[in-house]
């Protein structure tokens, strides 16, 4: 068993800009983002559940950090049938999100903070997504400390309660016993190159084969496990026919600790995220996680796969 843990060039000019203007711009700039996040929502069926109530600077969930940073967040309040009880929305809620998953390989709160992070060009630790859902507000966030995102319940309705909803990131977890006595493993930092070379380098290879050479750029958190890929200029590997972009979010970590003689264990999670489009130059590409399901399950499977061979090779020995 292995987990696989589930986010500018400015050419300054000496010019005088009046302050109104500069917010205009910026108004509208996050008018047109909330637009296309919202055509995003239409386009997978999402706006018959959710509608967007705003999208604003708002204070950190945990409430002891509340003062101490504001971040963006995303605002969705769950359609409700007017004649349902609190518990029934609750239920319609629920039954909503184990849909998703029965589908996909991970969850909806994660899509919709993926989507939400990817529109806005957010850093993943500046953006929230709070979810009404009747009387209450479940929000979905990475908490300090962690690379894993959470879901958790508003604190400020009726007191401090638990979150009861189970809602997992990630939809399957795995674990991968790297090669080599423990006194050898490998750290973050050198995992983390490890885990984007192998995966690089299958894109790549893969890539080829289909005619296309991918462009691949990288983000890397070496303080809590984290890679996220950004591949570009590719087609067929998922849709088979279609010009494809894909997000790859890789964490893990180190799991030995607390299991010595387990040696040098990992525990990862994986998320991958596809959008496709007959033409390489298409501004707004579909959803390939909500068409072609399964073949991005697949795909993820293949990924997932070649980190558990190159990092389980030789294990065993």
């Amino acid at each position: 068993m292995y987990t696989l843990r589930v986010i500018v060039v400015l050419t300054l000019m000496t010019l005088t800009i009046p302050s109104w203007s500069l917010q205009v711009t910026k108004d509208q700039g996050s008018g047109q983002k909330q637009r296309e996040f919202a055509a995003w929502m239409d386009s997978v069926g999402l706006s018959s559940a959710f509608k967007i109530v705003k999208i604003d600077q708002g204070p950190y969930p945990k409430r002891e950090l509340a003062n101490t940073q504001n971040i963006t967040h995303l605002e969705l309040q769950f359609i409700a049938n007017k004649s349902a009880k609190a518990e029934e929305e609750k239920e319609r809620f629920e039954k909503l999100l184990k849909a998703y998953q029965a589908k996909h390989t991970g969850t909806l709160a994660e899509k919709i903070f993926h989507e939400f992070v990817q529109t806005f060009k957010l850093p993943r630790r500046e953006a929230c997504v709070d979810l009404d859902v009747g009387e209450a507000v479940y929000s979905v966030y990475l908490p300090r400390g962690s690379s894993e995102l959470i879901v958790g319940e508003e604190e400020s309705r009726g007191g401090v309660r638990l979150f009861s909803v189970v809602i997992p990131i990630v939809a399957s977890e795995q674990e991968f016993q790297i090669k080599g006595r423990k006194q050898s493993a490998p750290d973050v930092q050198r995992l983390t190159h490890i885990v984007e070379d192998t995966l690089t380098t299958y894109l790549v290879t893969a890539g080829q084969a289909k005619g296309t050479k991918p462009e691949i750029t990288a983000e890397r958190d070496y303080s809590y496990g984290y890679l996220g890929l950004n591949v570009q200029g590719i087609k067929g590997l998922v849709t088979e026919h279609f010009w494809e972009w894909m997000s790859i979010e890789v964490q893990y970590h180190n799991d030995s600790a607390d299991a010595p003689v387990k040696g040098n264990l990992w525990k990862f999670s994986c998320s991958l995220h596809v959008k496709y489009a007959s033409s390489p130059h298409e501004n707004s590409p579909g959803d390939a996680d909500f068409v072609f399901p399964q073949q991005v399950v697949n795909f993820r499977n293949k990924l997932v796969d070649q980190l558990q061979n190159t990092l389980e090779k030789g294990a065993h020995d």
